[in-house]
Order: structure tokens, then C-alpha cells, then sequence
């Protein structure tokens, strides 16, 4: 257990829990694959026993830090809503019964879960309106957040089901998860904020998450693509609510949906289902003038069927770098993924950020501070210095926080799980808690290049693991056992 001693932590950052779903180790799955949502998964009571050592046992709820969910906390598109409620109070009770977190806890949205933020964003512009005398002009509904807390007097609004289920896991009235959407940032406290750290879960950086936007550039041939994140979401906020918050908990057919979308896993499967498209669209567009039977058309359409698939489903955490020789911080961003990240941060990050604190800018527009940014999304950590652009003087300490679901039917060491830990000096460590891998220990790792010194921060976390190894090798050696079963229990149903 921390000594109290070492830098402060001010920020716990997890992403890409996707409780509630089968195939996320913080799920507690039966023998039979069936989901129990009313008891904690033994990775999580692993994981929590770990995450214990890093709070001295002395601190003051002042001390404690702030937990940050950056997106696909609970899985709305995989998932029935009710079920990854439970299991993200499993987590609460958990950790909130040890006093691990502050009472205050700052969710960001990704894409799985978005709808908690059309939820988030109606409530915030119902207290608004409050402010607003009768007969006078309203504004339009909120499509984002401020970056900084409170933006133009508008404080983050309140996540209603998130609160109601903490306050029902920890059996307290104060405790409240405020919503934030889609970047949040923190910075330290100097007039000239010399550092600083963004959150963002990071779908944007994929096209397919866009997808209005660039449908409406091809058919309308728009000269400028949206400039700011506002415009940006405000294209596309239906479009991601839909299908990855939406669709999924439509009854049977988002049950079928679900099966669907878990059949990327399984290509061989996926074309046995998609074969009755392929002939019924033969059957429909049969040129009978040329040759009799469909043998040509459906080879075409089977073609044609199985590429758009692949296209569309295609995302950025199942896409390597391409390079067989890389290493798994080197696969973890393919060629498109790492260009939807510059155009994000050069783009969106900056245009935010000039907006709500210009102050942080020079005379030739460019930020600064010494910013630190943690997405997750791609569910492949990775941490390292990178330069994405101009409009920032320094290069970014960039920090990917991976996934805790189970991505492949054989180990890939590109996925794993992090969480991110914050100092009050605005250090970045990423504490890897797993890869998919064999041989892999709980570590902390720094985004600095290769050959620097680690950060105070890093050698604190890496010494409390060493300190007290016994809790991480249990972590280790239950995650190592949770992957073999789940991964056996796969192979029995998809043989059924």
C-alpha cells in the first residue's frame, strides 16, 4: 500500500470496461456463458484488491482521487441496459466501499454508451432553461460539454441513471457521476497552465463514427468538412446513438444484432450467414439473356457482400499497423487510425481549446501547454511521445488505456488494459495491467521517449508493485485463467 509519501495520484482513469457484455473480463460469466450481473467477475475483485495498494490508507476524502470513465463503461450496444447497470455497481461497491475514489466521478461518453450522454445533454439544457426569462429567444439544444468543467457559466451536467446507480452501490446521497462530452481537461494550476491532461474516449478519430458527415461531403460536395467538435457531433450524434446505443437493446433483433457484430471474430461463420443474401440478391438481379442460373451472380454478389463487410466492421482496434515486425505499441494505431488522430487533435482538440481558454495560446495560435492525452477506444495500449500538430509547440505525451474484452480466439499482445493514473504535478503513467500475452506483469509505463529517465510517478507506481507483489500476481494469475475459460467456453459455442 502507498506510504502517502511518493507524488500525489489526483486521477484514476479507466476506458473500455464494456460491463455488462459477455466477452469483457469485468463481466461475471458462468460456466454456461450466461451473464451474472449480481456477482463481481474475480478479475474485478482481483483488479480492485490492486488498485487498493495505490491509496494511502490514511488519506482524507480530499486526498482521494478523482475517477474518470472515459468511454464504453457500460456496454448499451451488446448488452441489455439492466444488466450493465448491475455490473457497474458491482464495480462502485467494490471500490467506493474502500474508499478508493472521490465522491465526485467524471464519466466522458464513447460510443457504446453514448446514449447516457443524449440522456446528459437534455437535463443539462432543461436547468438551462431555467436561467432563461419567458419570451426571450432560446438556444439550440447542447451538442458538447466545455472542456474545462465549467464553460461559459454552464457546469457539467449530471449523469441521472450513473448517480442513481452509485448512490445504490455505495448506500450514500453524495455521491454524483457528472458527465463531460467529449473532452475533458484538467489543468494545473499556474496562471499559464504550463501542463495539462485531455481525456477523450476517441471514436472520432475513426471515419466510420463520422459516417454522416462524409456521406454528406460525397452526395452534396461540401467545400469544408465541420471545424469544430460541436459541428462535428451535431452531424453525427444520431448516427452513433443508433447503432452502438441503441440498436443492440432493441429486443430480439438487437439480440441478433449483438450475434452479428460478435461474428467478426469468426469469418468462416460470418460467410455461412451472410449466404442467403448472397442468393437472394443473385435470384433478384439474374441476367437470364446471358447464361441460365445464378452460378455467376451470386459469385459476384458474394464478392461484393463480403467486401462491404469488411469494410464497414473493419474498425481501428482490429487493424495493426501493418508492419509484421512491429512491436504492440507499434500496431497498436494502423496508418488511418494515427491520421484520424492528428486531424483530431489538429482540428477539433485545438478549435476547443482556443474557444474556452484562448489565454492558452501564443500570438501565433498555437497551445502552449505541455498537454498529456488519454483516449482508449482501439482497446490496444500503448504509451510514447508523439508529435500530431503544429498548433502545439510541444509534442504530446499520448497514452492509450486498451480494453478488458476479449478480442480474438487466440492470445494477440497488440490488446490489453491499462489504467491511467494522474499526479498532481499532471504526470502520466500508464499501469498496465494486462496483455494478451503469456509472461506479462502489472508494470507502469511512460509515454517519454526511449532512453529517459522515468518519471517520479512511474518508479512510485512501480515500486508499490513491487513493494507488495503478491495482489498483482493474483491479478495476473486470474485474468491468465479468465482467458483460457472464456476462450474455451467460445470455441463450445461456436462449435454449437
Amino acid at each position: 500500500m502507498s506510504d502517502g509519501l511518493g507524488p500525489k495520484i489526483r486521477y484514476v482513469c479507466f476506458s473500455d470496461m464494456h460491463l455488462g457484455e459477455a466477452d469483457s473480463l469485468l463481466t461475471h460469466v458462468t460456466a454456461d456463458g450466461k451473464v451474472d450481473p449480481l456477482d463481481a467477475s474475480p478479475v474485478l475483485v482481483a483488479l480492485i484488491k490492486c488498485l487498493r495498494d495505490l491509496v494511502p490508507a490514511d488519506a482524507t476524502d480530499e486526498d482521494l482521487p478523482t475517477l474518470i470513465l472515459n468511454g464504453d463503461i457500460l456496454e448499451l450496444a451488446l448488452a441489455r441496459t439492466h444488466q450493465a447497470a448491475m455490473v457497474f455497481e458491482r464495480f462502485l461497491e467494490r471500490s467506493m466501499s474502500l474508499r478508493l475514489f472521490q465522491r465526485e466521478i467524471i464519466f466522458i461518453p464513447g460510443n457504446h454508451d453514448h446514449h447516457l450522454w443524449e440522456i446528459g445533454r437534455e437535463n443539462q439544457y432543461t436547468s438551462y432553461l431555467q436561467t432563461i426569462p419567458n419570451q426571450k429567444k432560446l438556444p439550440i439544444v447542447f451538442h458538447t460539454t466545455g472542456m474545462f468543467s465549467e464553460t461559459k457559466g454552464l457546469p457539467l451536467p449530471r449523469s441521472t441513471l450513473l448517480t442513481e446507480l452509485a448512490k445504490r452501490a455505495t448506500k450514500r446521497d453524495d455521491v454524483k457521476v457528472l458527465i463531460a462530452y467529449p473532452n475533458h481537461a484538467v489543468l494545473s494550476a499556474d496562471r499559464e497552465a504550463r501542463r495539462g491532461v485531455v481525456f477523450t474516449h476517441g471514436h472520432y478519430i475513426e471515419w466510420r463514427y463520422a459516417l454522416l458527415t462524409k456521406l454528406w461531403d460525397l452526395v452534396f460536395s461540401r467545400s469544408e468538412p465541420p471545424q469544430t467538435i460541436y459541428q462535428l457531433e451535431g452531424e453525427n450524434f444520431a448516427w452513433i446513438d443508433f447503432i452502438w446505443s441503441a440498436i443492440g437493446r432493441s429486443g430480439k433483433i438487437g439480440q441478433d444484432i449483438g450475434a452479428i457484430y460478435d461474428l467478426r471474430k469468426d469469418p468462416d461463420k460470418a460467410e455461412t450467414l451472410l449466404e442467403p443474401l448472397v442468393k437472394l440478391l443473385a435470384k433478384q438481379f439474374d441476367v437470364k439473356v446471358l447464361l441460365p442460373g445464378t452460378y455467376f451472380e451470386e459469385k459476384l454478389f458474394r464478392r461484393l457482400v463480403k467486401g462491404l463487410v469488411r469494410s464497414v466492421t473493419r474498425f481501428e482496434r482490429e487493424i495493426g499497423s501493418g508492419d509484421p515486425n512491429a512491436t504492440p505499441a507499434e500496431q497498436a494505431l494502423s496508418g488511418e487510425g494515427l491520421q484520424g488522430l492528428r486531424a483530431y487533435v489538429h482540428t477539433y482538440l485545438h478549435d476547443q481549446i482556443r474557444e474556452e481558454r484562448n489565454r492558452l495560446l501564443d500570438a501565433d495560435g498555437c497551445v502552449t501547454t505541455d498537454l498529456a492525452f488519454v483516449f482508449g477506444h482501439t482497446h490496444k495500449p500503448f504509451a510514447r511521445m508523439m508529435s500530431l500538430s503544429n498548433r502545439f509547440r510541444a509534442d504530446m505525451r499520448v497514452y492509450n488505456t486498451g480494453g478488458w474484452v476479449i478480442e480474438s480466439r487466440v492470445p494477440d499482445p497488440a490488446y490489453g488494459a491499462c489504467v491511467a493514473l494522474v499526479d498532481d504535478a499532471h504526470d502520466v503513467v500508464n499501469l498496465c495491467l494486462y496483455r494478451d500475452q503469456d509472461g506479462h506483469t502489472p508494470q507502469a509505463v511512460d509515454a517519454g521517449a526511449d532512453g529517459t529517465a522515468p518519471t517520479r510517478l512511474s518508479r512510485h507506481v512501480q515500486a508499490i508493485i513491487e513493494g507488495n507483489p503478491t495482489p498483482w500476481s493474483e491479478l495476473t494469475d486470474t485474468i491468465k485463467l479468465t482467458l483460457q475459460d472464456r476462450r474455451s467456453l467460445l470455441k463450445t459455442l461456436s462449435s454449437a
